[in-house]
């Protein structure tokens, strides 16, 4: 079962929290103007592209002029190419 990123109440938790958060945006804010840093994974469906993040694939598409994130999963995980359609 995911853990929320945010764990307990504790302080030490909502900062690492919130380190997270911010880098998951930066990422995130990156992928517009270039999109093709992600490995293309037409194996899961066309226009598919992916991303490694910490522990974690970060699975988007472009559509005319935005980027879409379609799925984070963690990296050990199997990914299912019909969660992509």
């Amino acid at each position: 079962m995911p853990r929320d990123i945010y764990g307990s109440a504790g302080s030490d938790n909502l900062l690492a929290a919130e380190k997270f958060a911010d880098r998951f945006e930066h990422l995130c804010g990156l992928l517009p103007g270039h999109p093709e840093i992600g490995l293309d994974r037409d194996d899961l469906h066309t226009g598919v592209r992916s991303v490694p993040f910490q522990r974690y694939v970060v699975f988007y598409r472009r559509r005319r002029n935005v980027v879409e994130v379609l799925r984070v999963l963690g990296a050990p995980w199997d990914v299912n190419p019909g969660g992509f359609a």
